[in-house]
């Protein structure tokens, strides 16, 4: 019984902070939309995108998710753009996003750096 309360203990402190690694807004160099993942020590609870360039604003919503990985849908009402999108890290500041359905491409975010504003283009 001892042993079985030990490893209870254990991996609920294992899991506490699995979720907060995703935390943050991740940018790719490919595209205008700024990715903003929130989350809690137990969970994330929103993905969306932004975009300054193009005005627009479009929600994830997750459909499953485990310590490492994120599974996602998105719908873009503006073209009817369709995709899952599956997130796990390639390391600790680099977020991997494989695509399925409209697009099959695989992006990497990096960590947009606090106190910059990442994607003011400039024409």
């Amino acid at each position: 019984m001892k042993k079985l309360l030990l490893l209870i203990a254990l991996t609920t402190t294992l899991l506490s902070n699995a979720q907060e690694q995703f935390r943050g807004v991740w940018e790719s160099e490919t595209s205008d939309y700024l990715t903003t993942i929130l989350s809690s020590d137990y969970e994330v609870s929103k993905i969306f995108n932004v975009s300054l360039v193009k005005n627009s604003f479009i929600n994830e919503n997750i459909i499953y998710q485990d310590k490492d990985t994120i599974k996602t849908k998105l719908y873009n009402k503006q073209n009817g753009y369709n995709v899952n999108i599956k997130y796990y890290f390639k390391n600790k500041d680099t977020l991997v996003n494989e695509y399925s359905g409209d697009n099959t491409d695989i992006i990497f975010l990096t960590r947009a750096e606090c106190g910059e504003t990442p994607y003011v283009k400039e024409n």
